[in-house]
């Protein structure tokens, strides 16, 4: 079964790279001046590079949310930690109040 998705994703992968060679010979023979091809080949240049500063920004926008919500709850954890260490420790002086006591009075087990 894995033999079959291999070779389904091999062929679209053939399909799209021919699809783009196709593309790219039909604008380089399209009967139209070497001019006319320049100009439009800049054209789409100059919109694929404004298509990748935007998903490039869009991208950077995404990552710095995700950071500050990395931020906020790191921060969270920390006090969380910190909050359950002050229990610990009180739980430790009582635990070691309560044996002093016991071993005060002389009391045992």
């Amino acid at each position: 079964m894995e033999e079959r998705g291999s070779d389904f994703g091999t062929w679209v992968g053939g399909f799209i790279l021919g699809m783009v060679t196709g593309a790219a010979i039909a604008l380089l023979m399209a009967p139209q001046s070497g001019e006319e091809t320049r100009g439009l080949i800049q054209e789409k240049s100059i919109h694929l590079r404004e298509r990748a500063a935007d998903t490039a920004e869009t991208a950077r926008q995404q990552a710095k949310t995700v950071a500050e919500q990395a931020r906020g709850r790191i921060s969270t954890i920390q006090e969380q930690g910190k909050s359950l260490l002050r229990e610990g420790r009180q739980s430790l002086r009582q635990a070691g109040e309560d044996i002093s006591d016991i071993a005060e009075s002389g009391g045992g087990i």
